[in-house]
């Protein structure tokens, strides 16, 4: 298969690919390559610049090594906040109760993630029951928080904000199957505000992290795949075009070619009349 970008690296030993570019670690280092196209753009308009303004070509050359730093830098930030996410304990609201569980902050569209998280239990054969925008599911084996015993898991995904579409929240608590319940939290009911979130909630929320990449990668894939898509419709449309242009010029050209025959016929008939029109001019009677 072949790769989605060619790069100015070649030899590597681990890299992390992202929209702008791709990131490498070589010997302790890290190394930002972006594709070979944007450095052909990049030499070309130095190029230019160096014939028109030849006494500033070291602003020029300072000017293309500060857009190389910014793509780098925007592609590494991009990238980091997934990698380097971190899970803080929090006291999360259910149903007008209050317990202790989890939460992360995510770089990654809401419905990516939510989705991922339906995957999971899909995959472990159960459903969740939406119960006032959390996802319930009951009696579940997360071998992350328990390797033996079932539990109930909640989990809200919450868009960040309304202004950042990209940044979602997760919100999850874990107890011991039944302890929370489907109804309403009521103040008087005896043990509900003493529930005990399980531990290890944090272990669970970072395993999602690669099935959210994933799902972030499908997407930007059947994202550019649709738009890869459409350009290449908008090719053959181009090329069906001109497949009629090249008809009509060629009607055209045998219309002119007809035309031009045409008239060459069309003056000797003419000639002929003038001459006509001249003997009888010469035979006119005199008075």
């Amino acid at each position: 298969m072949a790769p989605l970008y060619k790069n100015t690296a070649i030899t590597i030993s681990y890299r992390i690919k992202y929209k702008s570019g791709i990131l490498f670690e070589r010997g302790g280092f890290l190394i930002f390559c972006v594709p070979v196209h944007f450095c052909y753009i990049l030499f070309f308009i130095y190029l230019i610049c160096a014939y028109l303004y030849p006494q500033k070509l070291n602003i020029m050359r300072y000017l293309i090594t500060i857009i190389f730093l910014l793509v780098a830098t925007f592609s590494f930030t991009q990238d980091s906040t997934l990698q380097k996410t971190e899970v803080k304990k929090s006291s999360i609201e259910f149903n007008g109760g209050k317990y202790n569980g989890y939460e992360i902050e995510l770089n990654a569209p809401p419905d990516i993630v939510e989705d991922a998280i339906k995957q999971k239990f899909k995959a472990m054969g159960t459903k969740p029951k939406d119960i006032k925008g959390f996802m319930v599911y009951r009696n579940v084996l997360l071998t992350s928080i328990d390797p033996v015993k079932p539990v109930d898991a909640f989990i809200k995904v919450d868009r960040k904000s309304k202004k950042v579409k990209d940044q979602t929240l997760i919100y999850f608590i874990a107890s011991g199957p039944g302890e929370i319940g489907d109804e309403k939290f009521k103040a008087d009911a005896s043990g509900k505000a003493g529930v005990a979130s399980l531990e290890n909630g944090d272990a669970f929320l970072l395993g999602m992290l690669p099935a959210v990449k994933m799902g972030v990668y499908d997407k930007d894939l059947a994202s550019q795949q649709a738009i890869v898509k459409k350009e290449e419709k908008n090719l053959a449309n181009l090329k069906e075009d001109q497949a009629d242009l090249e008809k009509k010029i060629k009607k055209l050209q045998s219309d002119l070619e007809y035309n031009i025959k045409a008239q060459e016929r069309q003056t000797i008939e003419v000639d002929k009349v003038k001459s006509k029109l001249n003997e009888l001019v010469a035979k006119k009677p005199l008075n």
